[in-house]
């Protein structure tokens, strides 16, 4: 049997699909349901009926779901979709209150954060279903991205359409080499979009040199324009994951300095801790 090389897609490439999206100017096409996957919008036609906030991992492990809920907890009432495959949810054990499955989704409460996860394997962001309809869809919406940038920006869909269109966005990577280098190569296929950073590790006065020589030019811009912030990690939460405890304070008191950099409109109450 004859294999035929694949061309790798170059990131001028996804820039251009990229820069597509953000002007309207492409086409979705419909692709087949599998069986048990409830059937996308084919014409990319929904848009979040609130504001809406993205959060992008530059690579697995990031974070993204945990930033996800601590941002809505701040922020509460709001509401987490999770984009990513059943395969590969972090919101597994997230929710203090199942509230049953309709149109592909898993719905769930946190308190007055309401959770939706898919419930079926997905293979690309092309096959997500329509989000779920909330009891107040004027909430705010944080969208947990939850697929590779790169396989994101190279189909069309739902999900990248509302990231190209997201006022507001995070993207969030760790204190390692490699995760600085994914994170340049996000901010570049990112571009013109300027996005809140999140770098999941010690304190910026702990980095080794190494580290700090890791910064790309993109990311040195984002870090002296204020839009570059340092998480600690949890223990527990780097063991276990997200379950239904309480997240810790320095969490959450990031998670609310990331709300003032990305939705300044909001009305947020001052070193709110839930």
């Amino acid at each position: 049997m004859t294999q035929t090389a694949t061309r790798p897609v170059s990131v001028s490439e996804l820039q251009r699909a990229w820069r597509a999206v953000r002007e309207g100017e492409f086409r979705c096409d419909s692709p087949r349901p599998r069986r048990g996957v409830a059937n996308p919008d084919p014409e990319c036609r929904w848009s979040p009926p609130g504001p809406v906030i993205t959060i992008l991992g530059c690579h697995p492990q990031a974070g993204v779901s945990t930033l996800a809920v601590a941002m809505a907890t701040v922020a509460a009432p709001a509401q987490v979709i999770e984009c990513a495959s059943a395969t590969a949810t972090g919101l597994a054990c997230a929710a203090t209150a199942e509230l049953g499955t309709t149109d592909g989704w898993r719905i769930g409460r946190r308190g007055q954060v309401h959770l939706a996860r898919s419930s079926t394997a997905l293979l690309t962001p092309a096959e997500v279903p329509v989000p779920p309809a909330f009891e107040d869809p004027q909430r705010l919406l944080v969208l947990d991205v939850g697929w590779e940038l790169g396989q994101l920006l190279a189909g069309q869909s739902w999900v990248n359409r509302t990231v190209a269109e997201a006022a507001s966005a995070v993207v969030t990577t760790t204190a390692t080499t490699p995760g600085l280098r994914r994170l340049e190569n996000a901010l570049t296929m990112l571009s013109p979009l300027e996005p809140a950073i999140t770098v999941r590790g010690p304190a910026r006065r702990r980095w080794p040199r190494h580290l700090e020589a890791g910064l790309g030019p993109l990311s040195t811009h984002a870090s002296r324009a204020g839009r570059l912030q340092c998480i600690p990690t949890d223990k527990d939460l780097a063991e276990r994951g997200l379950t239904g405890q309480d997240l810790p304070a320095p969490l959450l008191q990031a998670a609310a300095h990331l709300l003032a950099l990305t939705a300044p409109k909001l009305n947020l109450m001052e070193g709110t801790t839930r």
